[in-house]
């Protein structure tokens, strides 16, 4: 092969190598765009999705009974809304705004002086301070959405904190007005001395720390907890176990202490999902504390048992049927408040205290062990930093989503600072300027509750970009002015060659076909091509480049080397760009998983307030119709066609009533659902069976023929896939616990409920085993097993009222729809497979 050959083929490799890095450099760059957008997207959601999931959780805790048209016209319920201007508030004067920014900036900056004025407001208006802290508290630091606001919230809680614990003024929670005393084990008593920092420090760890910790390391406890059938019963009995010799309440507590062992383990093996200012804010607080009651109150208390106490409140779970005095979570709250009794009121748990320190697994728990793991963790964060986001985006937006409420209640807070000064005011000061320019408080109107965001002035980073700045002049000049050399590093000519050949056909093909005799010849035949290729604006430039190139003096000797080097450059920005797009994926992962937890919590807690609406609708504008309907329940048991009928005129009642109040359609649905339960749940499957003989004498039989077939049945049901089974049986006894709390008197929304997550349990567990597993055999072994007595009758009982329902769609979603089919589907397998043990089944 000859030199010119040779080149030639160089030539023909460096075009290919640049085609394949412009393809990989366009696509990381549309991908890029793709996700940045979408993320920049998804930050704003999450931000307002925290805003409106903290103002649904204060009006929750606060737990005031209102009106049914103030609940469904609230923000909280329908949506946050925004000023016609979203960055131009409609509440008071535009020239106002840039005073209010600069003074919401001055105390972003100076935790110190908004920790004061949180505090002085907060102990002279006490019944003020959910407000506080669950809206403008958090709302201020973005809901501490990134690392670098979450550590501002502690950084004020922190100051907040040491003025607390430095001052004698004693805390009036107000209760004096309240007919009614909260009980001495609620956590508002308990917490009483630590107020109002215990609010604080509430919202600041359900915002934040409750995202992933409590749902790693209380979700799967809960779950396993409220699918335990048998607690309920052996709580409330007192008889002896022949094989144990104890008392089946006992045992009780010796399973709640079991799980209670389990949730303390899960809750110090999560503890790195904390963010990285909970770490903080509680070595504090541990520093000021010589028995640990403090952080003991504030981290268990406030927060844990919290969530304990009302997980379907607080977005752990949605709601459920269960039952409303009782919750084995409430107990496994009362065993960690045992292991610090000395400090509560109530005088119920130290006797509970005696009893449960005879069981062997209570002294595994250890709060005093945790507040140490705690305090003394290597201080770290799980949640994104606005850093690692400006890394990739320089020009990521930073703002506040406010209304003129919060910030009328800001400005308050300030006043209070100022009349707490212990020294005379100096007007010399920023801050005392920055408060008297803003003047008078604001009279709150309707307009006062609209959002709208204020764009923040973050610190200014050294991007990328930046650090490219030339600090040279373009042309240096030596001593004996007789060179000039470009001080920079590009190649003008190269790199304008090498974007027009990778726009241009394969060369391999064109160089076999022209035969060219060197280089040069070559670009001369490029030159008569590139018309066809290139758009008409570039073809002088291009034509010029071309020209260049082929009467070069050095020709390709020196053409080769430098587009070889301006392809290498490529292909490391190629590399450069394929890295930050993985990292814009992470950061895209990470805060679109944010926002779905978010959703899915603020939604959980939604439908615990559509359930109190919907109660008090039936006690006031559907009482008549609500009434008329139960009127007929002793008919409707008999003929499915009544009880369509009554339910439809109940429904469209339902629905003219929610529409004129204002609700979507959503949130309507979801009423219509829970008065559908409430008109069915004195509809047990016992009445039902009842008041239909052949239905009862057939679920007889199919439960005479389980007992007493029990073992060959079950051993015809795993037979296919023995082995398998046996290595995934605890999943199924879960699924077979769930089934059992079906008792004969539970109603419509019961078994509705705990069939579709029976089904979907199993439907979950074959689809990852679906090779071992057979869905059929694991269905059919729980409902053998299962203490449910009545298999056969339950079946009937779904089929007739669930899906025999003409409004099926309207009150069900299709994913429970298909699981009652599936269920009816198992318990007709069920019936096929007890037919050869009783001809009296043949014709069922």
């Amino acid at each position: 092969m000859t030199d010119d050959d040779a080149n030639l083929q160089k030539l023909s490799n460096v075009q290919s190598q640049l085609f394949t890095v412009e393809q990989l450099l366009g696509s990381q760059h549309s991908k890029q765009e793709q996700l940045t957008n979408e993320m920049l997207g998804f930050s704003t959601d999450l931000i307002c999705e925290l805003r409106l999931l903290s103002l649904v959780r204060s009006h929750i805790i606060r737990n005031k009974a209102t009106e049914v048209e103030s609940i469904v016209k609230s923000q909280f319920l329908k949506g946050l809304s925004f000023s016609a201007l979203e960055y131009c508030p409609s509440f008071f004067e535009s020239n106002m705004l840039n005073h209010y920014m600069t003074f919401i900036s001055y105390l972003r900056t100076h935790t110190n002086i908004l920790a004061q004025c949180l505090y002085y407001f907060s102990l002279s208006n006490p019944k003020k301070i959910n407000t506080i802290a669950y809206s403008v508290f958090l709302t201020l630091f973005q809901q501490g959405w990134c690392l670098e606001e979450d550590s501002l919230l502690s950084d004020t809680l922190i100051a907040f904190a040491s003025l607390q614990f430095n001052n004698d003024t004693r805390f009036d929670p107000g209760f004096k007005d309240d007919v009614i005393k909260p009980s001495l084990s609620n956590p508002i008593i308990i917490l009483n001395d630590l107020e109002p920092l215990a609010s604080f420090v509430t919202s600041y760890l359900f915002n934040g720390a409750s995202l992933s910790y409590l749902q790693c390391s209380l979700s799967n406890v809960v779950n396993i907890l409220l699918s335990l059938s048998s607690l309920r019963d052996m709580r409330n009995n007192f008889k002896t176990d022949l094989k144990s010799g104890k008392c089946a309440s006992f045992m009780y507590w010796e399973v709640i202490c079991e799980h209670a062992v389990i949730c303390y383990d899960s809750l110090i093996r999560c503890m790195e999902l904390l963010p990285s200012g909970v770490f903080s804010l509680f070595k504090y607080i541990k520093s000021t504390d010589t028995d640990n009651e403090r952080c003991i109150l504030l981290f268990f208390e406030s927060f844990v048992n919290r969530a304990l106490d009302n997980p379907a409140v607080l977005g752990l779970v949605p709601w459920h049927p269960g039952y409303a005095e009782w919750s084995p979570l409430h107990d496994v709250a009362s065993v960690f408040r045992s292991k610090y009794c000395r400090f509560v009121p109530s005088t119920f748990q130290k006797p509970l205290k005696k009893v449960l320190s005879i069981i062997p697994s209570y002294q595994k728990i250890d709060v005093e062990l945790f507040i140490e793991k705690l305090t003394s963790h290597v201080i770290g964060s799980s949640i994104i930093s606005e850093c690692e986001l400006l890394s990739t985006n320089p020009s990521f937006p930073k703002e506040l989503v406010i209304t003129g409420r919060d910030i009328c209640l800001l400005h308050s807070t300030a006043l209070s600072y100022m009349d707490n000064l212990e020294t005379p005011i100096d007007d010399s000061d920023l801050f005392i300027r920055i408060v008297r320019r803003l003047g008078n408080v604001p009279a709150i109107n309707n307009l006062a509750h609209e959002h709208f965001r204020i764009v923040l002035q973050r610190q200014k980073e050294i991007t990328a970009a930046a650090k490219r700045l030339r600090t040279k002049s373009l042309f240096s000049i030596d001593n004996s002015l007789t060179t000039i050399t470009l001080s920079c590093d590009r190649d003008p000519f190269a790199e304008y060659f090498c974007d027009i050949i990778a726009t241009l056909p394969s060369f391999e093909e064109c160089i076999n076909s022209l035969q060219p005799s060197n280089v040069s010849d070559f670009i001369k035949h490029i030159r008569i091509l590139i018309p066809n290729f290139l758009p008409e604006k570039q073809l002088l430039q291009a034509d010029a480049v071309l020209y260049f190139a082929m009467n070069t003096p050095s020709g390709s000797i020196d053409l080769i080397p430098r587009i070889s080097t301006v392809t290498d450059l490529r292909h490391n920005r190629a590399m450069d760009a394929a890295d930050r797009t993985s990292s814009i994926r992470t950061q895209h992962q990470r805060i679109s998983s944010s926002l779905s937890i978010v959703e899915a919590m603020r939604s959980n807690v939604q439908g615990h307030i559509l359930l109190n609406v919907s109660n008090e609708l039936i006690r006031n504008e559907l009482n008549a119709p609500f009434k008329a309907a139960m009127s007929k329940s002793t008919k409707i048991l008999k003929s499915i066609s009544k009880f369509n009928i009554t339910l439809m005129e109940l429904t469209e009642v339902a629905k003219k009533v929610t529409a004129d109040f204002g609700l979507s359609q959503v949130h309507s649905a979801q009423i219509v659902r829970f008065l559908f339960f409430r008109m069915t749940d004195h509809i047990t499957l016992r009445s039902y069976l009842s008041n239909d003989q052949i239905v009862w004498r057939r679920s007889v039989i199919i439960s005479k023929i389980i007992e007493s077939h029990f073992n060959e049945l079950l051993e015809n049901a795993i037979q296919p896939c023995k082995d398998a089974f046996n290595l995934r049986k605890k999943y199924l006894e879960r699924a077979k616990d769930l089934l059992g709390h079906i008792k004969q008197n539970s109603g419509i929304s019961v078994c509705l409920f705990y069939v579709v997550e029976t089904i979907g349990l199993i439907t979950e567990l074959t689809t990852q085993c679906k090779q071992t597993l057979s869905f059929d055999s694991c269905i059919l072994w729980i409902l053998i097993s299962s203490e449910l007595k009545h298999v056969y009758g339950l079946g009937k009982f779904i089929s007739h009222f669930l899906l025999g329902n003409s409004l099926l769609d309207t009150i069900l979603s299709s994913n429970e729809i298909q699981h009652l089919g599936v269920f009816c589907s198992a318990v007709g397998m069920l019936l096929n497979n007890c037919k050869s043990f009783d001809q009296r089944i043949a014709n069922f």
